[in-house]
């Protein structure tokens, strides 16, 4: 079995994929609270995506920083 090296990469919000079948959807609250956790506390999770930029997880988090803007 050939295992992968993961890393860290930034990348530019705009090229992120959300995907339209998450299962688990976050209302503006939810995102204003995620934001807000954001504002204070830095961005200390990573957003998993794919080789496609596809978000695998961390959707709450791209929706809070493209509210923040």
């Amino acid at each position: 079995m050939k295992h992968q090296m993961l890393s860290i990469e930034y990348v530019a919000l705009s090229s992120l994929k959300l995907n339209p079948e998450n299962p688990r959807g976050h209302t503006n609250k939810q995102v204003g609270q995620i934001a807000k956790s954001i504002q204070t506390f830095g961005f200390n999770v990573p957003i998993l995506i794919n080789s496609d930029s596809q978000v695998i997880a961390g959707h709450g988090r791209a929706l809070a920083c493209k509210h923040l803007g």
